[in-house]
Order: structure tokens, then C-alpha cells, then sequence
């Protein structure tokens, strides 16, 4: 499969969390606010204009397919979160785009593009739980951008990972992070 993701013309965009991080962001926010449950939507929602703020200007609309995640209908709460993407670059960039989005809501089964991000995600996350790096360095060169959220060692905003700046030299010398 990684071989079909390197012959078609894709690129792969994320933003991952840590679980560590949040759990005790969780925990500090329940000390302050004890009435406060987590729900893994929350974490969801945030991550959704994060991940197209930058992205909603470049063409003139847009088929936005994401993976249904249990049994309710989570189409609304991601069409919220791309519409907080374009106030976000319109706020910070100035940018207004009007082009009109279509969201989709779907299974890898039954839709190849989210089968290709599942291979992806499969990667990172053998990258970031076992520091393996032999699948995502298979498919680097089809890396848009990887915002890590919570790595902020040198940036409020985590870290941003491309083509261009790998996580290190070459992934395969650079341990995952804490």
C-alpha cells in the first residue's frame, strides 16, 4: 500500500496531540473546574481548524471527506470547525475565502482517500509510540505538514514539520519525542 501512496499525487496533512499532555491538561482543568468531563470530540474539534487555517484559500471549493468516528452524526461540529478556520485566517491573514465546502462524512472502506490517511496516520503513530520510522520515512516526500501540537520546547504553537524540515537530520537518527 505505501508503494500506491508514492504513485499517485497526494499530500498528507495532520496535527497530532499526546495523550500524556492532555490527560494532564484534563486533570489541571477538573482542579479548577471539578464539574468538567472530557469527551474525546472536544480534543477532535479543537484539532479541525488547526489543521485548515491555512489551507481553505488555496482553491476555488472544496469536498472536505472525513472519517466517521461512532454512531452520531459529527458533520455539523466539523463544518463548525472549518468555518472557525477561515475567521482564523481571515483574523490572521486577512485572507476572505468564499469558496464553498462540501463535507462528507464516510469509512475507509468505503472511500480510498481515507484508507491512504489511515497508512499515514499508521506511520506516525509507530513513529511517535515506538520510534519506528521506516513507514513514515516511506511516504516523507508526500508529507504536506505535521503540526505537533504540544511539542513546545521552542514554540507556543508546537512544531511544524514538512517535506522541507523533517523532524530531524533524517527521521531514522532523530528519536521521537518525550
Amino acid at each position: 500500500m505505501f508503494q500506491v501512496l508514492l504513485d499517485h499525487d497526494v499530500r498528507f496533512y495532520a496535527v497530532v496531540r499526546d495523550k500524556q499532555i492532555i490527560a494532564q491538561k484534563v486533570l489541571d482543568h477538573n482542579k479548577r473546574k471539578p464539574k468538567y468531563r472530557y469527551h474525546p470530540n472536544h480534543l477532535y474539534d479543537r484539532c479541525v481548524p488547526i489543521l485548515f487555517e491555512t489551507r481553505l484559500h488555496l482553491s476555488e471549493a472544496y469536498r472536505i471527506v472525513f472519517a466517521k468516528r461512532g454512531a452520531s452524526d459529527r458533520t455539523l461540529a466539523f463544518q463548525r470547525g472549518l468555518l472557525e478556520a477561515k475567521r482564523k485566517l481571515q483574523t490572521k491573514r486577512g485572507i476572505d475565502s468564499a469558496a464553498p465546502i462540501e463535507v462528507v462524512a464516510s469509512s475507509p472502506k468505503e472511500t480510498a482517500c481515507l484508507q491512504a490517511v489511515d497508512y499515514f496516520l499508521w506511520g506516525l503513530q509507530r513513529w511517535f509510540e515506538r520510534g519506528e520510522a521506516r513507514f513514515i520515512n516511506l511516504v516523507w516526500d508526500k508529507v504536506g505538514l505535521i503540526i505537533d501540537r504540544d511539542d513546545t520546547r521552542r514554540r507556543a504553537s508546537g512544531e511544524y514539520y514538512s517535506r522541507e524540515r523533517p523532524f530531524g537530520r533524517d527521521l531514522r537518527d532523530d528519536p521521537p519525542p518525550a
